[in-house]
């Protein structure tokens, strides 16, 4: 099993195999980050939270993974639970949703996988396969 929190910019894994990278996001943090090789599957699952009190909304994590030649070599987008993060008045803390993303791949050694918060300003928008994602790098430095 890979842990990485996302705390900085790049978190690279206990083994050293990749990076971990959150993409910040005024309205949620996505935390709690672990990624578990099983056989030919790459298992990430993680949490998300609102960063703000007044924020209480729907959304997906946007997924890509870019090998260390800089190629997007898999993008995906998946829907947390509960589905609305939760806004609960005078609360110190709420729940985080949680989400999980199952990968028939496992990247090269140092390869990137770069996770974002994307929000929905409305429950009833189009799927999640007909927007941009937003963990797919725009002007990436991969260092060529």
């Amino acid at each position: 099993m890979f842990v990485g929190g996302c705390a900085s910019p790049y978190a690279l894994d206990h083994k050293g195999n990749f990076y971990i990278e959150c993409i910040p996001s005024s309205r949620a943090y996505i935390g709690d980050v672990t990624v578990d090789q099983r056989g030919e599957k790459l298992v990430i699952k993680g949490s998300v939270r609102r960063r703000i009190a007044a924020f209480s909304g729907t959304g997906h994590v946007d997924l890509a993974v870019v090998s260390p030649s800089g190629q997007v070599i898999s993008q995906t987008s998946v829907p947390f639970e509960p589905k609305v993060l939760s806004k609960t008045p005078g609360a110190r803390t709420h729940r985080p949703s949680r989400f999980e993303i199952g990968l028939s791949l496992i990247p090269p050694k140092g390869s990137l996988i770069r996770l974002a918060f994307h929000g929905k300003p409305d429950p009833d928008d189009a799927m999640l396969d007909e927007h941009e994602n937003l963990a797919v790098p725009d002007n990436f430095d991969y260092g060529a």
